[in-house]
């Protein structure tokens, strides 16, 4: 079975360690095999893949973030981060999409409707 993980870190943080256990014991009891998707990565698995590295997607994401936020309409467009998730997930073709953490600007939520056709 292939685990697609969607998280906002890789390693720091609580929802970090708590999704890292939950990864390595489906692994060891279960053979399960994971792909991490992040947007701040700060380690260096090999199963870990940073959304965003280059710093103008970043900088227009958050643009987009503050002005969108302003209108009321929170989480709903980030092209960059959601096309590198889809193009990632139909790279991977998961088995299951386990999204952990998805608020601090980067996964925009219309974008579950696309990636249950993947999964």
């Amino acid at each position: 079975m292939r685990i697609l993980f969607i998280n906002y870190v890789d390693i720091s943080g609580g929802s970090a360690v708590v999704l890292q256990r939950l990864k390595k014991g489906l692994a060891r009891y279960y053979g399960v095999e994971g792909h991490l998707l992040v947007k701040i990565r700060s380690g260096d698995a090999p199963d870990t893949e940073q959304l965003l590295i280059r710093p103008f997607p970043k900088l227009v994401e958050k643009a987009i973030d503050r002005v969108s936020r302003r209108a009321g309409l929170l989480y709903q467009y980030f092209p960059f981060t959601s096309q590198k998730i889809l193009d990632s997930a139909a790279d991977y073709r998961p088995d299951i999409i386990h999204l952990h953490t998805t608020q601090g600007g980067y996964f925009a939520t219309p974008l579950l409707r696309r990636l249950s056709g993947i999964a």
